[in-house]
Parts: structure tokens; C-alpha cells; sequence
């Protein structure tokens, strides 16, 4: 009986820990809202705690996604804490570390966070700047380090790396972006090479709604078709057929721009065999 006692007494002091620790964590993932820099301070405290006791990558993860609350209050000194926090957890549980910025990363788009914390990294108020450099120069192979170093499509300004470095490049090294984006946009309409709009008409499926870059995409590709209504349409058949959904759904016609003058174009072959099933979709009509 006693036994029994003992044993329920450690289960639930250990119940009791592990509500304690969870409770901790979501006041932290909810506290987004709090007025005082005492109680945000508190609880990131606690949490620290919790990560130097159980390291884990959720533990980690939750930490990081706190990063908004330094900003909320404009604190220097709750700035700094963080800092030197996320400082400690690289340092101490390098893995566990990126392995939490990873999941940040999986979403489509990305978490705001992410890069967020991604930029923070880079910044040179860090106290331990050259150890940190050291860590990511480890992971040099890595993409988080790449952006870390603002050096990706540096050597390789081609289309296809800004697509596979999308959208970490337009956030990190804007100017680079629209450098390599402008020249390709251009390229087509200088050569109407197909390839080149086949693959500019599939980074459609790498924006996801994101309203200002689905703007960007819309005005060249409008443009783009007005220009030259054969390549594009053209283009439009070798693309499979969730692309060419996406494309006719979010942006042809655009949901930002009007589309009266690229209505005009198309109408002109609106009837050809050739194309009128897919302006169709355009249209959206049962012709």
C-alpha cells in the first residue's frame, strides 16, 4: 500500500513538472499581448530555464518563435537578453538549434519569424560574433548558413537559383534579387525564348499568396503576354496541370491589376484551335 502511495506521489509530482513546464510554454507562445517588460522578461526567463534543463528542438523552436517580444516593447535590455540567450542555445545545443530554425523553415511560405531570427543572427551587436561565425562556417553546406553569409547566387545570378533560394534571397539580399529577377524578365522579352517563360510562368507555384511578390508576378507577367501573346499562350500548354491551374486561378487574369488590355490580346485568339481550350480557362466560359 505504501508502495502504491510512494508511487503515486512521484507520478504526480512528475504530472505536476511536466504541466508546469507546458504551462510555461504556452504562456510564452501567448503573451505576444503583455504590457509589462517584467512579465515578458519573466517568462522568457523561465523558458531559458526550461532549455538549459531539456534542450529539446520543440523547446527551442518555442523559444525563438518568442522573438517578436523583444521588438513589442523597443527594450535594449530585453534586446540584449535575447541575444545573449540565443547566443548560449547555438553555442551549447548546435544541433538541436538548427534542427528548431529548420521547422521554421518547412512552412510554405516560411515563418515571418524565420527570417526574422535569420537576420538577427547577422547582426554585429552579437557579444560572441566570431564564435558565432565559426559555427556557421561549420555548416557552410547548409542553406541557413549560406543566408547567414549573404552570399547565395552571388556567383550563380541565374533564375534558377533565385527560385531555389525563394523566398530567403528577396529577404536577405533584396537588391540581388531584383537584380537577377529584372535581367531574366527582360531576357524574354528581348529574345521570347519558351523555356525562359515556361520557367518564369512555374514560379507561380513558389508564391503561395504572398500579396506583394503575386503583384510583382502579375505586372511582368501581364506584361509579358501583352508583349507577346504566342509565346505566352504557348507556354501556358507545356505547363502540368496544378501549375496551370494556379496561374489561371491567382494570376491570369491578375487578382491586383486590371487585365482589360491583356483581355483584348487573348480575345483575338480566343476562338483559334490551338488555344481556345486554354482560354477557356482564361475567360472562364463553357465556349
Amino acid at each position: 500500500m505504501k508502495i502504491n502511495i510512494v508511487i503515486l506521489s512521484i507520478c504526480l509530482f512528475f504530472s505536476n513538472c511536466l504541466a508546469i513546464e507546458e504551462n510555461t510554454i504556452k504562456n510564452l507562445k501567448n503573451s505576444y499581448d503583455l504590457k509589462s517588460q517584467k512579465q515578458i522578461y519573466t517568462i522568457l526567463n523561465k523558458h531559458m530555464e526550461i532549455i538549459n534543463k531539456k534542450p529539446t528542438i520543440t523547446n527551442i523552436e518555442l523559444f525563438l518563435e518568442s522573438l517578436p517580444l523583444y521588438k513589442l516593447n523597443e527594450s535594449d535590455a530585453l534586446h540584449e537578453f535575447f541575444q545573449k540567450s540565443v547566443e548560449n542555445i547555438i553555442i551549447s545545443n548546435r544541433e538541436n538549434f538548427f534542427l528548431a530554425l529548420s521547422r521554421l523553415r518547412k512552412f510554405e511560405p516560411p515563418s515571418d519569424n524565420y527570417f526574422e531570427i535569420i537576420s538577427f543572427l547577422r547582426q554585429p551587436i552579437l557579444v560572441k560574433k566570431q564564435k558565432m561565425n565559426q559555427i556557421f562556417l561549420s555548416l557552410k553546406k547548409q542553406k541557413i548558413s549560406t543566408f547567414y553569409f549573404k552570399n547565395t547566387c552571388v556567383k550563380d545570378k541565374s533564375f534558377r537559383c533565385l527560385k531555389s533560394n525563394f523566398p530567403e534571397l528577396r529577404i536577405i539580399n533584396q537588391d540581388l534579387y531584383y537584380e537577377i529577377w529584372n535581367k531574366y524578365v527582360n531576357d524574354i522579352k528581348d529574345s521570347s525564348n519558351l523555356n525562359k517563360m515556361v520557367s518564369f510562368m512555374e514560379f507561380s507555384n513558389y508564391i503561395y499568396g504572398a500579396s506583394a511578390i503575386s503583384g510583382e508576378f502579375d505586372d511582368d507577367l501581364m506584361q509579358l503576354c501583352i508583349n507577346n501573346p504566342i509565346t505566352c499562350l504557348d507556354s501556358v500548354k507545356k505547363l502540368n496541370d496544378k501549375i496551370k491551374n494556379r496561374l489561371f486561378r491567382f494570376h491570369l487574369p491578375s487578382m491586383v491589376y486590371p487585365s482589360d488590355e491583356l483581355d483584348k490580346v487573348f480575345e483575338q485568339y480566343r476562338f483559334h484551335n490551338e488555344y481556345k481550350d486554354i482560354l477557356k480557362l482564361y475567360f472562364n466560359d463553357n465556349i
